[in-house]
């Protein structure tokens, strides 16, 4: 898909949604699941918007 994007000049956008990569730690715990679905849910809303960019979130940034 993406290399039919890059050369078909027909192609005028292309989006691309990834997913969280290891999220294994959020849906382990129960009350971690809720909330970071919650979150999810309320910024696809546009009802609370994105970190800052280069902002830290927990030990990442």
């Amino acid at each position: 898909m993406i290399y039919v994007a890059a050369r078909d000049p027909r192609v005028k956008v292309f989006v691309s949604q990834v997913g969280a990569m290891d999220s294994r730690w959020t849906i382990a715990n129960p009350a971690a699941k809720v909330h970071t679905f919650c979150q999810g849910t309320a910024r696809a809303r546009g009802e609370i918007g994105y970190p800052p960019a280069g902002s830290r979130f927990n030990n990442v940034r």
